[in-house]
């Protein structure tokens, strides 16, 4: 992945804790007016670290290539493995690189949601957030999301599987009642089978394209049931 790609996938991003905390305990806003005005106080729009060598391991910059308030850090072969910067809107954000300038992490807080890209190699990637106010965790092939878990809008857990075509095929979950369900989809996103427990019954239904068909069934006192339905959903045939 080139770091153009990587950096416009970090948008979304999450920001560090560790970003946020850094800057209020260095400086405060209200620290950083009255700080101008202190005797022997230095006034500089960039600083550059140099170690005992003279080679360069920092710079702080107020605003940068990017127009970011940032601290970049080299290591001792000049390149860049990580980056603390603000934009102009404020958002934070923590980056972090390897040995061959690759974008392996990315984090900011975008509209008060935070958001972490953990970078793959070919083109796949991780992405934590909460986005949408409940803890997500997404992997990503490409531009389509594979798998997904992450807890609802009511704290229920729940896991999804995507097709080739980024259909969800394979669904899990867990109700408010603690019962859970699975359910397989075709290609075409129609549900095939369900396997889940209701009312403290296991139950299995089959289905074609259209509706299910079999369902199989074992009640709380161990009682077993199998039903044969026709197109229209009647019970066509059970057992016993």
């Amino acid at each position: 992945m080139n770091r153009e790609r990587a950096v416009g996938i970090g948008a979304m991003v999450m920001a560090s804790c560790l970003g946020g905390g850094i800057v209020h305990l260095v400086l405060s806003p209200r620290d950083a007016v009255s700080a101008q005005a202190r005797p022997g106080a230095i006034t500089t729009e960039q600083v550059n670290l140099v170690d005992a060598s003279g080679r360069l391991r920092g710079v702080l910059s107020a605003e940068d290539d990017r127009g970011m308030a940032s601290l970049t850090l080299f290591d001792t072969a000049g390149r860049r493995r990580a980056m603390l910067a603000t934009d102009g809107e404020g958002t934070p954000t923590l980056e972090l690189y390897d040995q061959a300038d690759e974008l392996r992490i990315h984090a900011a807080i975008q509209s008060g949601a935070p958001v972490i890209v953990v970078n793959g190699d070919n083109d796949r990637r991780a992405i934590i957030g909460a986005l949408t106010g409940s803890p997500t965790l997404s992997f990503v092939d490409g531009q389509l999301s594979r798998a997904q878990v992450g807890l609802s809008a009511r704290g229920l857990p729940t896991l999804e599987m995507v097709g080739p075509g980024g259909q969800q095929q394979i669904s899990l979950m867990v109700d408010g009642e603690g019962q859970p369900l699975m359910t397989l989809r075709d290609e075409n996103g129609r549900s095939r089978a369900t396997l889940g427990v209701v009312q403290d019954t296991t139950v299995i239904n089959l289905s074609d394209d259209r509706s299910a068909r079999v369902v199989l069934g074992v009640a709380p006192d161990g009682t077993g049931s199998l039903s044969f339905l026709d197109g229209a959903g009647a019970v066509a045939h059970s057992i016993p």
